[in-house]
């Protein structure tokens, strides 16, 4: 007996008319930059390569477009690159009256909102992973009412580094190129943004110029802050392990000590009734006994 197209390759089932093939001169690319499904790399100029392809073999990989519900218009959100060369393939081919190419597509239902998340996603592994690419994306999922939480989600990202990320954008365009260019950290970006520019400027400068010819990022962040004037903020690792320290040297001495760095970890503020112990030393250790007899006398 006869096998399936979907038991012969060893597929589980077959998705059935997932993919359709559109004219490219009716989906719709947003090209308004105030619109939210509005991508910049719309405005990229054609692929004389890509072009001469498509004419040759057609689009390969299908494209994702999604139907406004309100206007019934079919917009495409992956695959502008490909739609913008399929059609000038087509215009050509349509001169030289040879068949037009169809792009293969796959369609994506929700809302706007929705769609827009989609959009982000899928583009992301389409474009170069910057600092600056994917501050831009977090602002657009948080303009649309999604949470912190929610955009984390959907970029992979820790809220600290989400937050980071939005302070970029605050950022003058020197300190979004130096992270982009990974010679400082989305981080140091976070701190720059709290100065005027000219002040950002002036302290990356200092920061660039500290840091030129060192090499690993643990010695060039230390360069810089020293170059700064800024002094490093402890880890949580780093208070936790002098927690442990200050407990094996002093003991109940350091309690106090130990308390108050607890609460700058968050944990509850120490009892400011306890009397005060002064920490000089560590304990000296006790003496050892000999039995040693008493020397004889002369």
């Amino acid at each position: 007996m006869a096998k399936s197209a979907d038991q012969a390759y060893g597929a589980e089932n077959r998705a059935g008319g997932t993919i359709m093939m559109f004219d490219p001169s009716k989906l719709v690319v947003i090209k308004d930059k105030k619109d939210d499904l509005y991508d910049k790399r719309v405005e990229l100029p054609l692929n004389e390569e890509v072009v001469a392809s498509i004419m040759l073999g057609g689009v390969h990989k299908p494209i994702v477009v999604w139907k406004d519900p309100e206007t019934g218009t079919v917009i495409v959100l992956d695959g502008k690159q490909r739609m913008a060369n399929g059609l000038e393939a087509n215009k050509r081919l349509v001169k030289e009256k040879r068949p037009v190419r169809l792009i293969p597509g796959t369609v994506f239902k929700g809302d706007r909102k929705a769609a827009l998340a989609k959009m982000i996603v899928l583009n992301e592994g389409n474009q170069e992973p910057t600092a600056s690419n994917r501050a831009e994306s977090a602002k657009r999922l948080l303009a649309a009412g999604y949470s912190e939480a929610e955009v984390g989600t959907i970029l992979h990202l820790k809220i600290g580094t989400l937050k980071n990320y939005s302070a970029l954008l605050s950022c003058a365009a020197v300190v979004r190129a130096a992270v982009d260019a990974e010679d400082i950290q989305p981080t140091d970006a976070y701190k720059l943004s709290k100065l005027e520019p000219a002040e950002q400027k002036e302290k990356l400068a200092t920061m660039l110029e500290a840091a030129k010819g060192v090499v690993g990022k643990r010695r060039r962040a230390k360069k810089m802050r020293v170059a700064t004037g800024e002094k490093k903020t402890r880890s949580k690792k780093e208070i936790l392990k002098m927690i442990e320290v200050l407990g094996e040297r002093f003991g109940k001495k350091a309690e106090a000590t130990i308390d108050l760095l607890k609460w700058v970890l968050g944990e509850d503020p120490p009892d400011l009734n306890r009397p005060a112990v002064s920490v000089s030393a560590p304990d000296a250790p006790e003496s050892k006994t000999t039995n040693h007899a008493p020397a004889a006398e002369a």
